[in-house]
């Protein structure tokens, strides 16, 4: 690893270069992982309640990181183990389980366009805690955002038969504790090594969770039995937890290293593509509208992050 001073003795269009071409791809890598994601909830819940993927799925990534994890124990300070518990409760443990109880009532397609509103509230909350200004431009971002994820909640597009999936904000709602952890990492752990904040945020809710795979006891029960039913399901779901989240976490943390978080969360430009490609594949129906609101959010996130 190159030291200070050879760093400060770079070409200036090197330093910049490594840095840009890092973080496209990242970019690509976490839209390939991430927009996989809502396939893998889907499969798991062929056999898994919500609550077992979304605690299967924490403690897969906790499992993978925990040697990580126990090296950098002492290096955090107080302060900072205060925003790493913070984080791993809103960056992973309330999503995963929002995400895996809308899973079971939304397509995957669906749920990975919504998803696309990271973004858009990573610009909200910072204007509302973290100091961040956006242009009138930005605003108008925000509301086709918004007006995009409404087209995104209705079931169908028969015509008199519009109706909303309340399951979808649920979706809304992990995206904004997205948005939260994003401005909180980047103003309150920048002193933190990316490794060590994806495994340190997953070391308490990793606990968490594995307490309640234990007491709940009905998967453990089904794969004690040799339930073949469950193998695959389960399969699947620590598939997602190991790249979806563990690694998705390192490479993300790694990113806002190099990146604003905006930008950083700008991952959403692609990962609907992945999750629509993905659910057309499985077979799941998508409608018009759901294009047109996959189109608005589009249009959104390239108003709030152009320059």
């Amino acid at each position: 690893m190159s030291g200070p001073t050879e760093l400060k003795e770079l070409p200036a269009t090197d330093q910049k270069t490594k840095p840009r071409s890092e973080s496209i791809i990242i970019l690509i890598a976490l839209a390939l992982i991430w927009g996989s994601s809502f396939i893998l909830m889907k499969k798991g819940l062929t056999a898994l309640e919500p609550v077992e993927v979304g605690a299967v799925r924490i403690f897969s990534a906790f499992f993978v990181l925990l040697p990580f994890a126990i090296s950098k124990m002492l290096t955090p300070t107080r302060r900072e183990w205060r925003f790493l518990i913070v984080s791993g409760l809103l960056g992973n443990f309330l999503p995963a389980f929002l995400f895996a109880t809308a899973g079971a009532h939304l397509s995957s397609a669906v749920s990975g366009s919504l998803n696309a509103l990271s973004p858009l509230f990573t610009v909200l909350v910072g204007l509302a805690f973290f100091g961040i200004s956006t242009s009138r431009r930005g605003l108008f971002g925000i509301a086709f955002g918004l007006v995009g994820a409404i087209a995104l909640s209705f079931r169908s597009a028969d015509v008199g038969a519009l109706d909303i999936n309340a399951m979808a904000l649920l979706v809304v709602l992990a995206t904004l504790c997205y948005a939260i952890n994003l401005n909180l990492v980047k103003r309150h752990l920048k002193n933190v090594p990316p490794l060590s904040i994806s495994a340190l945020s997953l070391f308490f809710v990793g606990i968490l969770a594995a307490t309640f795979l234990v007491f709940d006891g009905r998967l453990i029960g089904h794969l004690r039995a040799g339930d073949t039913a469950y193998y695959q399901p389960v399969a699947y779901v620590v598939v997602l937890g190991v790249v979806g989240t563990a690694l998705g976490l390192v490479l993300f943390n790694r990113l806002l290293k190099t990146a604003d978080p905006v930008v950083a969360s700008s991952v959403t430009y692609l990962m609907p593509a992945v999750a629509v490609g993905w659910g057309l594949l499985d077979g799941e129906q998508v409608f018009g509208i759901h294009y047109i609101g996959l189109a608005l959010i589009f249009i959104g996130v390239v108003l709030v992050n152009r320059k």
